[in-house]
């Protein structure tokens, strides 16, 4: 379904394009240290509500971290920037002092929507707004498009709990889908090659039958977890993505398990062991897409980044890194998991979150 007509504010927002920056709230686990230093490099800042007060800091000073499970540490879900606006923000305390820091106005209201749950998109210099159903209650769509300056609303249904983690804007109006038979075929590609490796001299091992029983069981166990999963499915969201008259590219973007509830309603949720489509995707000064996303824990699960498979040629990343690669240079793809696997242990198997869901854009 999309939604049409309306004045176009010049968002400057959230595929692929220049940003100023970030805006996080707390460095558990040394995120903001992982996106600082990726930031030094391709040219982009990260600020930083950090403490009990409400001093922003940028650059090189972040001390102090929020404590863990803090709802600031979901700074894409809390707080919402226009080129020129706080549109809207969860904590209404850190409204004045973020304007004031920034030199915006503030746009905030009640209304407040997550922005994991968006994207706005540019459609040959028009922008457009991708958002999730689940977002829509409470909300017109007259007060959707004044909101976000956009033209058109493009709306998906919930293929999980929010949409970025089943699609990723690039630009071009291409848009990256999870597509959960293609991460079956990467898992069955890695067996396969890992079988022939044991029959390598170099795969004679006591280990190889560890790493083949988990590979068989990470896959069969992915397979139930796919016929479980009752939320809409890739064919759904691509559809209304090629309807709204973008590209689709379907990638193997995510592996999690199926988790189902009855009471007090039905209710199913992913738990991911992996998500490589919760990712911050901006352009640097050279136009080159950077894309930014999470560490999966599936390589240690599987034994692959141990010395006996070094010679194995195969990793669960880099093969969605080949899969992005006509759109992405491998050497501006940037999995980061924070200290001691934060982000793959903790973030996404616990928290139901990663990177993208804790950084909030700041348009240039």
């Amino acid at each position: 379904m999309n939604i049409q007509n309306s004045p176009n504010i010049n968002f400057k927002g959230y595929d692929a394009r220049r940003l100023k920056g970030f805006f996080m709230g707390t460095n558990s686990g040394g995120i903001i240290d992982n996106m600082q230093q990726i930031g030094r490099k391709e040219g982009f800042k990260i600020y930083s509500k950090m403490g009990s007060g409400n001093n922003i800091t940028c650059g090189e000073s972040i001390a102090e971290a929020l404590p863990i499970g803090d709802r600031e540490m979901w700074a894409q879900d809390v707080w919402t920037f226009s080129k020129d606006k706080l549109l809207s923000s969860q904590n209404p305390i850190r409204v004045k002092p973020i304007c004031e820091h920034f030199n915006i106005s503030n746009g905030e209201n009640k209304k407040h929507i997550p922005g994991g749950n968006i994207f706005i998109t540019d459609n040959n210099g028009v922008d457009e707004l991708f958002i999730g159903e689940d977002s829509l209650r409470g909300i017109t769509t007259t007060e959707l498009k004044n909101k976000y300056g956009v033209d058109k609303i493009h709306i998906l249904p919930q293929m999980d709990y929010h949409i970025d983690l089943f699609i990723r804007p690039l630009d071009n109006k291409r848009i990256l889908v999870a597509d959960d038979e293609l991460t079956l075929q990467v898992l069955e590609k890695g067996r396969n090659k890992f079988e022939e490796f044991c029959n390598s001299e170099k795969g004679q091992n006591p280990i190889a039958k560890t790493i083949k029983f988990r590979f068989n069981h990470l896959i069969n166990s992915f397979k139930k977890d796919i016929k479980k999963n009752d939320l809409p499915q890739t064919e759904d969201i691509a559809k209304i993505i090629s309807q709204a008259g973008y590209e689709p590219i379907r990638v193997p973007g995510r592996l999690y398990q199926t988790c189902t509830f009855s009471k007090p309603e039905p209710l199913t949720f992913l738990s991911h062991d992996c998500n490589f489509m919760n990712a911050n995707v901006l352009k640097n000064k050279n136009d080159e897409i950077i894309y930014i996303t999470n560490k999966s824990s599936i390589d240690r699960q599987l034994l692959l980044e141990s010395s006996y498979t070094k010679d194995l040629d195969f990793s669960f990343e880099k093969e969605f890194a080949k899969s992005i690669e006509p759109y992405v240079k491998p050497n501006k793809i940037y999995f980061v998991d924070g200290e001691h696997n934060y982000i793959s242990n903790i973030m996404l198997k616990g928290m139901q979150g990663g990177i993208h869901c804790t950084c909030s854009e700041i348009p240039l």
